[in-house]
């Protein structure tokens, strides 16, 4: 199903689902109109138990509670008298003459209160143990505050150029970066080719006894290398007959055939 198939689906079930008792059951089952706030009990809310934790607030800074007035309006305050009217006390007798006389309540002495004893069982009474007292249900952790998404985009139209350019601009950079990674891993392999090519030149380097074949890597530590007078080869001086001048068997056996 793709999105060209929705408007056709749409077309035939809308007209059917969205009739005025269908609107009209909508908010009164859900306590909307006519107006129900005891629709939704507590067991409505009990699969939110395990979620049910406070908000995180952010602090606000304190606003202050006092308002400074300007300058001339405290002076006028100050500066003008208000004039209140104090009430004058009647001097006719008329009304007190003509109200009852009241006798005054007297505060009662007498002990007339009782106290009743207390049921035997009440201090008895054991506390109502529940299954949630023994093994509460588990509680999600508090809330991390939210972090802001650098990458976060807001609606635009793509096409408009100035989106445009920030689209190409941002790709650019991407592939920028990708080169100078690219470059770096290039320049790597540059210095491993060479390490390498350093070694091999040291293995070519690495002198044979004429005499056994044996590598001078491989010798051991404080063994003494003779050299050959003619061909310039070196040899063990063990392999080699003790003498001031070595002339190698090879060089020796050229020699005897001129």
């Amino acid at each position: 199903m793709s999105i060209y198939d929705i408007p056709g689906i749409i077309k035939q079930a809308l007209p059917l689902a969205a009739t005025p008792t269908n609107i009209s059951s909508g908010f009164s089952v859900s306590g909307i109109y006519p107006f129900n706030p005891d629709i939704f009990t507590e067991v409505d809310f009990m699969p939110g138990y395990a979620t049910d934790r406070p908000e995180v607030l952010i602090e606000e800074p304190n606003q202050q509670d006092c308002i400074d007035l300007p300058p001339d309006i405290s002076n006028n305050f100050t500066n003008n008298q208000l004039l209140i009217e104090e009430p004058v006390a009647s001097t006719s007798n008329n009304s007190t003459n003509n109200l009852p006389e009241t006798e005054e309540p007297v505060a009662s002495t007498s002990n007339n209160f009782t106290s009743s004893p207390l049921p035997a069982n009440l201090n008895t009474l054991s506390p109502i143990i529940t299954p949630e007292y023994i093994r509460p249900l588990p509680k999600a952790p508090q809330r991390k505050a939210g972090r802001t998404n650098p990458r976060k985009r807001h609606t635009a139209i793509l096409t408009d150029t100035p989106e445009k350019e920030k689209l190409e601009k941002q790709k650019q950079e991407r592939q920028a970066k990708k080169s100078s990674a690219s470059k770096k891993r290039q320049s790597k392999t540059i210095k491993l080719a060479k390490k390498k090519l350093i070694l091999n030149d040291d293995e070519e380097d690495d002198t044979m006894c004429l005499v056994c074949c044996e590598l001078f890597s491989s010798s051991r530590p404080k063994e003494k290398w003779v050299q050959c007078v003619k061909c310039k080869n070196w040899s063990h001086e063990a392999c080699t007959s003790q003498g001031d001048r070595y002339i190698c068997q090879h060089c020796d056996s050229d020699d005897d055939i001129d």
